[in-house]
């Protein structure tokens, strides 16, 4: 056992007998536990804004997914094409980018003297 309790003469009988919510009263004016009550209920509503915000994140997730489910292969190669021709153009600047980072190193430099 871990903690004892002295109940009054008599009333051995009525706590052995009596149901659950009334041995939950007792023992908990006996052992004041009402504090670890106010504590179970915080953690309970903390579980339960929790459990919200996690089905929140389930239904983001599935609608989602049937936008990607919506998705056919015209779209896909769409997307794609104009994926690629971003990445041409990207590439196609390159060189003046690059220019462009020398010019301003220079003047860096240039200031800098």
């Amino acid at each position: 056992f871990r903690q004892l309790f002295i109940l009054p003469q008599g009333e051995f009988k009525r706590f052995l007998i009596s149901n659950s919510r009334e041995k939950q009263g007792i023992l908990r004016t006996l052992f004041d536990s009402e504090k670890f009550e106010a504590i179970r209920e915080i953690l309970k509503e903390e579980v339960k804004k929790e459990n919200s915000q996690i089905e929140n994140r389930y239904q983001q997730i599935d609608l989602l997914w049937q936008e990607i489910e919506s998705f056919d292969d015209d779209k896909i190669k769409g997307l794609l094409e104009v994926a690629t021709q971003q990445i041409d153009k990207v590439i196609e600047n390159i060189p003046l980018l690059q220019a462009r980072s020398k010019e301003i190193l220079a003047f860096v430099n240039e200031s800098k003297e």
